[in-house]
């Protein structure tokens, strides 16, 4: 079998064996055009080593938050142990109390209570039966007041004036 050969030029494919085997030769090539050479300049550019005052404020504010933060922390840590220091001082002293106080009931001879009560003191132990009357030597007393004779806005007056008085003299201007 034999091969084919083919000639392209551009999009367009020719089949060279159609044309009667002549070699097909492009009528001329194509090139590129060239670009006039030309000197470039080249400039030299300083970077700018600006930064924004805000990003400074922004980190500024963020390192003093965070420092604040830290510190609540350190402070709430100090607290915490201290506060677990007052409640084992708690503890130790409720301890202590209860110590004292069995020591101070275990000291107390009530024996000893009852005799004192008995002969210094004149007291007796009662009976079921006994009854004691209490003699308070002073009767009550009731006043009665006649107020047919006062008009009711007069005795209101003298009310309102009295509190008065009574006010200036607590606080001293009378």
């Amino acid at each position: 079998m034999a091969t084919r050969n083919y000639y392209s030029d551009g999009n367009a494919a020719y089949d060279i064996p159609s044309f009667g085997g002549v070699n097909v030769v492009r009528e001329r090539e194509y090139q590129l055009p060239r670009e006039p050479q030309q000197q470039r300049e080249v400039k030299v550019v300083k970077a700018h080593s600006q930064v924004p005052v805000t990003s400074i404020m922004g980190f500024v504010a963020a390192a003093a938050l965070l420092m604040l933060v830290i510190f609540s922390y350190v402070r709430l840590y100090e607290i915490t142990s201290a506060n677990e220091e007052l409640r084992s001082d708690l503890t130790r002293i409720e301890t202590e109390n209860v110590e004292m106080m069995n020591h101070y009931t275990g000291i107390i001879d009530l024996n000893a209570v009852e005799l004192i009560a008995t002969s210094q003191l004149g007291m007796h132990r009662p009976i079921q039966d006994q009854i004691v009357y209490v003699d308070l030597g002073n009767t009550d007393k009731a006043v009665i007041i006649d107020s047919q004779g006062e008009n009711v806005l007069s005795s209101a007056a003298n009310a309102v004036v009295d509190t008065f008085r009574y006010i200036l003299e607590y606080f001293g201007f009378a």
